[in-house]
């Protein structure tokens, strides 16, 4: 693994990290992992070594205001600035390669990439979104909040007030997540308005999608709204857009417990096996 630094226009340095093959093993392309809110590329190394292991280099990179970037937790300068820095990410991982990248986004990485592509920013090889973010879950009152914050102080982080509990059945995971120095738990009422409104553009822009996609649902998830995903999919064409439900799986479906969550890396290698083939 190495990493580098890539400097946005308004000068936010983005941490990224790299896995790539060896100089003489025989790739068959490349993917980028966009995490989600308040935590942090390293995150993903377990994910980036099996994408090693198909012949897939891996680039993963820490959003602004996450993990090793720079720039204010939660805080994002305009309504656009994530999406910005996806494309930024993007376009120089796919750059000089014969096709390109796939895409996997996890939470909040989930709706950068479909927002990018229902605005013909970007058109990946496939995208693989886990627990994506298509509709929060969002009391009355905080949407009364987020309306406020908007117009009096759109750039106040506030705590999310997620409960950590519920990322995975796995207990180490949730420990290891709550004393890592790298995440945290902060939210700008301008963040807050992007994220629900990208989920409903992309749930909208759904009837049209071109992009081959696999959709991986935690039935019991506790910090994301599954039914923004269940209407993704039942918009979207079924010969494009394939999705599957893990029963009583927790947010993070990539971290629950061994035995049960093996068949979300079948189902997840079965799919990349198919685009490649």
């Amino acid at each position: 693994m190495n990493t580098k630094i890539i400097t946005t226009a308004d000068n936010i340095d983005l941490f990224v990290r790299n896995w790539n093959l060896p100089p003489l093993k025989e790739g068959v392309g490349s993917i980028l992992i966009i995490h989600g809110l308040g935590e942090h590329s390293g995150r993903y190394q377990k994910l980036a070594k099996l994408f090693n292991k198909l012949g897939l280099d891996v680039r993963s990179y820490d959003q602004r205001g996450h993990g090793k970037s720079s720039g204010k937790q939660g805080v994002i300068p305009h309504k656009d600035s994530l999406l910005d820095d996806a494309k930024l990410i993007y376009d120089d991982f796919a750059k000089g390669r014969p096709q390109k990248p796939f895409i996997l986004g996890h939470n909040l990485g989930g709706i950068l990439a479909t927002t990018l592509i229902a605005r013909k920013l970007i058109n990946p090889r496939g995208i693989i979104l886990a627990s994506p973010v298509f509709q929060a879950i969002i009391s009355n009152f905080q949407k009364t909040q987020i309306k406020i914050g908007n117009t009096f102080f759109p750039q106040t982080a506030l705590p999310n007030k997620f409960s950590l509990e519920y990322l995975s059945h796995d207990k180490k995971i949730v420990a290891d997540y709550k004393t890592d120095p790298l995440k945290h738990n902060k939210v700008s009422p301008r963040m807050a308005k992007f994220i629900v409104e990208a989920g409903k553009e992309s749930i909208a822009a759904a009837g049209n999608w071109q992009t081959p996609t696999l959709i991986l649902v935690p039935q019991n998830d506790r910090l994301v709204d599954s039914k923004g995903s269940e209407m993704f999919y039942q918009n979207a064409p079924k010969d494009v857009v394939k999705m599957h439900v893990y029963e009583n799986f927790y947010h993070e479906v990539f971290n629950e417990p061994d035995e049960e969550g093996e068949q979300v890396f079948d189902d997840l290698i079965k799919w990349l096996l198919e685009q490649i083939s």
